[in-house]
């Protein structure tokens, strides 16, 4: 019967280095008893087998009892012939062994005559599932034990694989990389990135686009990804009946839609809520709303600690980068400032089908429109033009500029947010991970709450006296405090 071999080649970029071509020839295969998946490895030294591990998420097995041992001694045998090496090493001080994945397993099972004084541990399912100790130039095959979430590409190479093989209520684990093409996602499930939308991209490659459609429910979550390379499609869309879930902490930047809707973000037809949690869009373009857009009944979309920036429509006198053409947007804390080619910040529109757009504690440096039976609501915001409601003005909300769009200490949207239509809703951290609701005792309180919160994606965090020089509080000491000192130092008391 004819084997079948993948090869992977993984750019480790957490571990800072390209890491060696591995084929894997067995696995990934379960282990009821923990739920982990077992991969073989062929033949090459013990330190490249666990930097490749390390690149698909995991580690050379830690075998933690006699139950294990006997487990991967029946299953990972290849008819006894193989020999395996496991995590099990004593290179940091002779005689002291530990596992790679720092794991305390005290279980040992060795053969006659071991330990050694060698390097790295083997276990061979042919003579029992003893182990031996072999030196560091040994070659052998390897077993790469995975936890219990899904890993890519350490069990699926893509994306869609592992989400097309997953279950409802598994957990996907991306390591750092650039993944493309199409991610379709029809059940509840979390797919998340291991370090972040910093490290991990979908390049949709013109074609490609960010799906929830039906299976997908309230209990889907997608989080850490910079999402980009979207042409005539939205980056990401929410589309089919009860279509629900959570997008957070992701990037969608250089997504270019000029014949189509929502260059970033479109929800269509959902009857659900999606929300975006602590996300950015920015430099992307669309016909209408290149930030978001939602065009459908009984549909919502709430944005939690939002920025919307850089955005730009192709039909600018009507349009701005945030807007509803049916359904609901829910606006929580959100910064939409900086945005091209547009004439209005927010915009609504209704007709046959209702649109309402909800607005709090939220800055928009562009007006408001709304017309055709869309309505607009808002309270606690910095709105260019005014808008009627409690707590809202008008003003410059003085960020600290060159694209950094956090708050200055002369703010005035310091401390005048009403944190009741935050808390309890919204996370304890604001768009840089940093507190919420922390107090300015400098600052008046305008807002509501004890403390209120800052309005807009990004809390003020007050002047640290252990760092003085930090004049606008963004907790870096650099030339943007100099600015701060001498705008404040001209304008005197």
């Amino acid at each position: 019967m004819k084997r079948l071999y993948r090869t992977l080649v993984v750019c480790a970029m957490s571990l800072g280095t390209l890491v060696q071509a591995q084929t894997i020839v067995q696995g990934p295969v379960t282990n009821p008893s923990n739920g982990h998946r077992y991969l073989v490895v062929q033949a090459s030294n013990w330190t490249q087998m666990e930097t490749f591990a390390q690149s698909l998420g995991g580690h050379l097995a830690t075998v933690e009892d006699v139950l294990e041992n006997a487990w991967i001694s029946t299953n990972l045998t290849n008819s006894g012939n193989w020999k395996l090496f496991v995590g099990l090493n004593d290179t940091a001080v002779e005689g002291t062994y530990v596992w790679a994945d720092g794991s305390t397993s005290a279980y040992r099972n060795w053969a006659s005559g071991e330990p050694r004084p060698e390097d790295y541990c083997l276990l061979q399912p042919g003579l029992g599932g003893k182990w031996t100790m072999v030196n560091s130039t040994y070659s052998q095959y390897g077993v790469i034990e995975l936890s219990g979430s899904i890993k890519v590409p350490g069990d699926y190479v893509t994306i869609q694989a592992a989400v097309d093989a997953a279950y409802a209520g598994s957990t996907i684990e991306v390591m750092p990389g650039t993944y493309t093409g199409t991610v379709e996602i029809n059940k509840p499930l979390t797919l998340k990135s291991v370090y972040g939308a910093g490290a991990t991209t979908i390049n949709l490659a013109s074609t490609g686009q960010v799906r929830f459609v039906s299976g997908a429910t309230g209990g889907t979550l997608l989080d850490g990804f910079t999402i980009t390379g979207a042409h005539n499609v939205a980056a990401f869309m929410a589309d089919g009946t009860g279509v629900g879930g959570r997008v957070t902490n992701c990037i969608f930047t250089g997504n270019h839609c000029p014949d189509e809707l929502g260059g970033a973000i479109y929800i269509r037809n959902a009857f659900g809520t999606v929300t975006f949690e602590n996300c950015t869009a920015a430099g992307n373009s669309s016909l209408l709303a290149g930030g978001a857009y939602v065009q459908a009944d009984s549909c919502t979309a709430v944005f939690v600690n939002c920025l919307f920036t850089a955005n730009a429509s192709g039909i600018p006198n009507f349009h701005g980068p945030v807007e509803s053409q049916g359904g609901t947007i829910i606006l929580r804390n959100c910064t939409i400032a900086g945005n091209t080619q547009i004439t209005y910040g927010v915009s609504a529109y209704g007709g046959s089908i209702p649109a309402h757009i909800q607005i709090y504690n939220s800055i928009v440096d562009r007006p408001l429109t709304a017309a055709s039976g869309g309505g607009i609501t808002a309270t606690y915001s910095n709105i260019s033009g005014g808008w009627a409601g409690a707590g809202n003005f008008s003003g410059d909300p003085k960020f600290i500029g060159g694209g950094n769009f956090a708050l200055r200490g002369d703010s005035p949207c310091i401390d005048a947010g009403n944190v009741y239509d935050y808390s309890g809703i919204g996370g304890a951290i604001d768009l840089a991970g940093n507190p919420r609701a922390k107090n300015d005792p400098n600052v008046m309180d305008t807002g509501i709450g004890v403390p209120p919160i800052d309005i807009g994606a990004y809390e003020f965090q007050p002047l640290d006296p252990n760092c003085p020089a930090d004049f606008n509080g963004d907790g870096f000491v650099n030339g943007d405090d100099y600015d701060a000192f001498a705008e404040h130092f001209e304008e005197g008391c």
